[in-house]
C-alpha cells in the first residue's frame, strides 16, 4: 500500500500569516472610513463602525487559527525528530528517494555498508545506481518498474562498496504518496545478507561434493525405512545387487538376505533399537543372478522429515578380502608345513620380545620351550661354547636384536634343555623390520650341532694322532733311507771298476729312488708340521715374509733371468711367519721354474686389501695348466708334468694348500691353458690389529 503524506508544516504557517495581514488591512480600511464618515456625515459613522467590528473578529479567528497551527508544527516537529532518532539509528541502510530522483533522506547506515558518506549520495543521487554491480542493473531497473506497478516482491542484487569489495544486498523498497495521490518518490531499506549469500553458497558447495561422494563413493549407501523398502541409494550399491534403479524400488532388504541370516538379523535390529546404530556385520547380498556376495555392514537410526524412522546403511563388498583372507590362510598353512618340516628351530618375536610362534623342530632342540616373553629370557639357560661362560638374558641374540636391532649370526651356544638335556646350536637372530624400518620383532634360528661338534671334535682328534704318526713315520723313516743310501753310495764307489753298464744304471736307479723317497718324506714331514712345528702366530708385517720368500729364491730367479713385478698394499697380518715366507717361496719358485727352454720368466706379484680379506695373485708366462687338470694341483703328490722334464716331489701346492687353510683362506689357481701361463691366487680373512683398534 501506498504512503499518505499530510501537507507539509512550512505551507500552514503561511497561509496563517496572510490571514492576519488580511484581517489588519481590513481593521485600519474600516478606521480611515469611519474617521471619514464622522468628518462627512453621521450616517457613514455605523457602517464603519461595523465594517471595524468585523475587522476583529475575523482578527480574533485568525488567531485561533493560527495558534492551532502553531501546535500541530510542534507535534509534527517531534513525530519527524523521533522518525529520524530512530531511523538515523538503525542497522540497514535506509533512504527516501523523491519523485525527481532528490535524496529527501538517507540513513548514516549508508556509509558501513557501501563506503559513501550520506552527502555524498544526496550530492550525486546517480551514485545509487553506478554502485549497482554491472551484472545486476537490469535486475534494478525491471525492479523500480515493479514498484511503479505496485509490485512490492524484495530484490537481491550486489554492490561494489567504495573499496572495491562486492557486497550483496536485500533491497525492500515501497512508493510514496501524499494525501492528494500525487507519487513522492520510493522509499528503500537495504540490508547487507553478504555473510548469507556466502554461507549459502558453501552449503550449496558442499551440498555438491556430498552429493559427488555419495554418487561416486566406491561403498554401497542406501537408505530404507523401517519395513526394509529400499528409498533411496548410490550407484554402487545398484553394482552390488545387480539389480537397476526401478527394481530395487520395487525390492526390500529382506528379498535380498538369505534366510540363514535371520538369527544374525534379529540381534543387529536389537543393536540399532538399543544404541542407534548397528552393526559392523558381515552377511551375503542375494544378488538378481542367484548368486552371493558376501558384504560387511554399518548403519545408523535417522528420524526423517515426516517424523518416521529410516535407516542409513553404508554396504561394503568384501568379496576381495575374502579371496586374499583365504589366500593368507592357505599361505599360512603352507608355511607352517614348511616351518614345521624344516631341520632347523625358528622362532617369531613381536616387538616386546614375547615369542609369538615357534615350529616343531625349535621346541624339539629345547625339549618343549614355553611361549614367553623377554623378562622369562633367564629361564634358558646357555653357556658360551667357546669360554664356557653363562648367557645373562639381555645377552641372548633374540634380546638384542630386538634392543638394538643387531644381526647375530651362528653364534655357537651350549645349551640346558627344559628336559635336563645338553646341547650345542648356533644362534642366530635378525630384527623383524615394518615398511618405516622400525622393529618389530626378531626372527630366531636355532640349529642343533651337538653330533656334528662331537663328530669335529673326533675328527680334529683323529687328524692331530694322524698328524703325529704321519711325522713320527716320516721322521723315523729317514733314517734307515739314510742307511741305504749310504751304503748304495758305498757300493758305487767299492764297485766303480767292476760294474758293467746295466749294472751301473741299476745302481743309479736305485740311489736316484732313494733320494726321491727322501724328498717325498721331507714333504711329508713338512706338511704335518704345518700348524704344529711351525712357529705361532703374530702380528707381522706381510711384505717381511715376502722379502724374506725371494731372498731365499734369489738365486734361482738369476740363473733364470727372470723379470719380477710387485705391486698392490701390503697389509700387517696375524700369522705364523715361517708357514707365510714357505707359501710365497713355494708359489714363486713355480713361477720361476716352470717355464718353457730359452723363455724369460715375467712373474707379477699382486696384493689387495680389502673391508674383509686379504687377497694375493702370482701370475706368470709360463707353461700353463691344462682346465682339465687343475683340480688335481693341489693334492699330495700330484705332479701334471714329467719327472725328466721338472724336478719336484708334487707336494709343494699341496703344501700351500695345508699353509693357507691353516689361516682360515682359500687357495684356486686359474690357466687358459698349456702354453697360456697361469695365476694362483689365495684370500686370508684380515683383521685390525690391537694398535689398530686403539687407534
Amino acid at each position: 500500500m501506498s504512503l499518505k503524506m499530510s501537507p507539509a508544516p512550512a505551507s500552514s504557517k503561511r497561509l496563517v500569516l496572510g490571514v492576519l495581514l488580511a484581517d489588519l488591512l481590513a481593521f485600519a480600511l474600516a478606521a480611515m472610513l469611519i474617521y471619514q464618515s464622522y468628518q462627512q456625515s453621521r450616517a457613514q459613522v455605523g457602517l464603519g463602525a461595523l465594517l471595524m467590528l468585523m475587522a476583529l473578529v475575523s482578527m480574533g479567528l485568525a488567531y485561533q487559527s493560527w495558534k492551532r497551527q502553531q501546535e500541530a508544527i510542534e507535534a509534527l516537529s517531534k513525530q519527524e525528530a523521533k522518525y529520524r532518532t530512530v531511523a538515523d539509528y538503525m542497522f540497514d541502510w535506509e533512504y527516501w528517494q523523491g519523485a525527481d530522483q532528490e535524496i529527501i533522506y538517507m540513513s548514516p547506515a549508508c556509509e558501513r555498508v557501501t563506503g559513501y558518506t550520506q552527502a555524498e549520495f544526496i550530492a550525486d543521487p546517480d551514485l545509487l545506481m553506478r554502485i549497482v554491480y554491472s551484472e545486476d542493473r537490469p535486475v534494478m531497473t525491471r525492479h523500480f518498474h515493479d514498484i511503479a506497478r505496485g509490485v512490492r516482491e524484495p530484490v537481491d542484487f550486489r554492490i561494489v562498496r567504495r573499496d572495491g569489495e562486492i557486497r550483496w544486498i536485500t533491497h525492500y523498497c515501497r512508493a510514496i504518496t501524499g494525501d492528494d495521490g500525487q507519487a513522492m518518490g520510493h522509499r528503500a531499506s537495504n540490508r547487507d545478507v553478504t555473510a548469507a549469500h556466502q554461507a549459502q553458497a558453501a552449503l550449496r558447495a558442499s551440498g555438491e561434493k556430498l552429493r559427488g561422494l555419495y554418487e561416486l563413493a566406491p561403498l554401497g549407501i542406501a537408505l530404507t525405512d523401517m519395513q526394509g523398502h529400499f528409498v533411496e541409494f548410490n550407484r554402487a550399491f545398484m553394482t552390488i545387487c545387480g539389480y537397476s534403479e526401478q527394481e530395487l524400488r520395487t525390492l526390500d532388504y529382506w528379498t535380498l538376505t538369505p534366510e540363514k541370516y535371520a538369527a544374525d538379523e534379529v540381534r543387529q535390529l536389537e543393536s540399532l533399537a538399543r544404541n542407534g546404530r548397528y552393526g559392523p556385520y558381515e552377511k551375503e547380498y542375494r544378488r538378481k543372478d542367484g548368486s552371493l556376495v558376501p558384504l560387511c555392514l554399518n548403519g545408523v537410526l535417522i528420524k526423517g522429515a515426516d517424523g518416521k524412522d529410516y535407516i542409513w546403511s553404508i554396504v561394503e563388498d568384501i568379496t576381495d578380502r575374502k579371496r586374499s583372507e583365504e589366500a593368507l590362510r592357505q599361505k599360512e598353512a603352507l608355511l607352517r608345513t614348511v616351518l614345521d618340516s624344516l631341520p632347523v628351530g625358528v622362532w617369531v618375536t613381536d616387538t616386546k620380545g614375547a615369542i609369538q610362534t615357534a615350529n616343531e623342530a625349535g621346541r624339539r632342540i629345547w625339549g618343549g620351550a614355553r611361549y614367553i616373553g623377554p623378562e622369562h629370557y633367564g629361564e634358558y639357560t646357555g653357556w658360551w661354547h667357546d669360554t664356557g661362560k653363562l648367557i645373562e638374558a639381555q645377552e641372548w641374540a633374540a634380546a638384542r636384536a630386538i634392543r638394538n636391532g643387531e644381526t647375530s649370526l651362528d653364534e655357537v651356544v651350549d645349551i640346558q634343555c627344559f628336559d635336563s638335556t645338553r646341547k650345542t646350536i648356533l644362534n642366530s637372530a635378525i630384527p623383524l623390520r615394518d615398511d618405516h624400518g622400525e622393529t618389530m620383532g626378531a626372527i630366531i634360528v636355532n640349529q642343533d650341532i651337538t653330533e656334528r661338534i662331537a663328530a669335529e671334535a673326533a675328527l680334529l682328534q683323529s687328524n692331530a694322532d694322524l698328524e703325529q704318526f704321519a711325522y713320527s713315520v716320516s721322521h723315523d723313516m729317514r733314517q734307515p733311507l739314510r742307511a741305504v743310501v749310504g751304503h748304495l753310495q758305498l757300493l758305487e764307489r767299492g764297485l766303480s771298476g767292476k760294474l758293467d753298464d746295466e749294472d751301473r744304471e741299476n745302481l743309479n736307479f736305485a740311489l736316484d729312488g732313494a733320494r726321491r723317497m727322501d724328498e717325498m718324506i721331507v714333504s711329508l714331514l713338512d706338511y704335518s708340521r704345518v700348524g704344529r712345528k711351525t712357529e705361532s702366530k703374530r702380528w707381522m708385517s706381510s711384505k717381511e715374509a715376502l722379502d724374506e720368500a725371494l731372498g731365499f729364491l734369489a738365486p734361482a730367479i738369476e740363473e733364470a733371468g727372470a723379470e719380477l713385478n710387485i705391486a698392490g698394499q701390503w697389509p700387517r697380518i696375524f700369522a705364523s711367519r715361517d708357514e707365510m715366507t714357505r707359501l710365497f717361496q713355494n708359489l714363486i719358485g713355480n713361477a720361476v721354474k716352470y717355464h718353457e727352454a730359452g723363455q724369460t720368466p715375467r712373474i707379477e706379484v699382486e696384493s689387495a686389501v680389502s673391508a674383509n680379506s686379504w687377497r694375493v695373485s702370482v701370475r706368470d708366462n709360463g707353461i700353463g695348466i691344462d682346465p682339465r687338470q687343475i683340480d688335481r694341483l693341489f693334492q699330495f703328490f700330484s705332479r701334471l708334468q714329467s719327472r725328466a722334464r721338472f724336478e719336484g716331489t708334487g707336494m709343494g701346492l699341496a703344501l700351500c694348500r695345508r699353509i693357507v687353510e691353516h689361516h682360515g683362506g682359500r687357495i684356486r689357481a686359474e690357466s687358459a691353458g698349456e702354453g697360456q701361463g697361469s695365476t694362483f691366487v689365495f684370500e686370508l680373512p684380515i683383521k685390525l690389529s690391537d694398535d689398530e683398534i686403539r687407534s
